[in-house]
């Protein structure tokens, strides 16, 4: 029996994957938003559950946090958008700490419900506090979102 194939596409090209697997792709990008000043942006996708809400996406997502990365702190949470214009998303942003490699590591993310079973969730990390500074730079990266449909790509 022949599974139904759907497609995916990548900046090289076009993938298709059986209708039933999970997009939990990564994409990694890095460099300095200030000189001297490195940082990693990560685009990332998870699943929630049937019928989850975003801020029971967020509890859970929170849990998992806590359970993986050593000494995780949850340092702040509001509200955001990404997006502009009239295709703005609404979501949460939350602000932690954690130990890695006996270093503390900080991380801002944005997690959105862009449709029912499809989170995406925008992280940036660095080693270095990330502060009211680094927030014009975050806006901006949120706001910079174009959905898959108005950017004349498929989903």
């Amino acid at each position: 029996m022949q599974q139904i194939l759907q497609p995916y596409p990548l900046h090289e090209g076009m993938l298709s994957f059986p209708a039933s697997f999970i997009d939990r792709t990564l994409q990694q990008f890095t460099g300095e938003w200030q000189p001297g000043k490195p940082i990693t942006l990560v685009v990332s996708r998870a699943q929630p559950a049937p019928g989850e809400t975003g801020s029971q996406f967020v509890v859970r997502h929170l849990a998992h946090l806590k359970r993986a990365m050593p000494q995780f702190r949850l340092l702040k949470q509001t509200a955001a958008t990404l997006g502009t214009g009239g295709a703005i998303i609404a979501g949460e942003q939350i602000y932690t700490s954690y130990k890695s490699n006996g270093q503390t590591t900080f991380q801002w993310q944005g997690i959105f419900l862009i449709e029912q079973q499809r989170a995406l969730i925008l992280s940036a990390t660095s080693n270095r506090h990330l502060d009211e500074k680094f927030d014009p730079v975050w806006q901006q990266w949120l706001a910079s979102f174009v959905p898959a449909q108005s950017a004349g790509q498929a989903t």
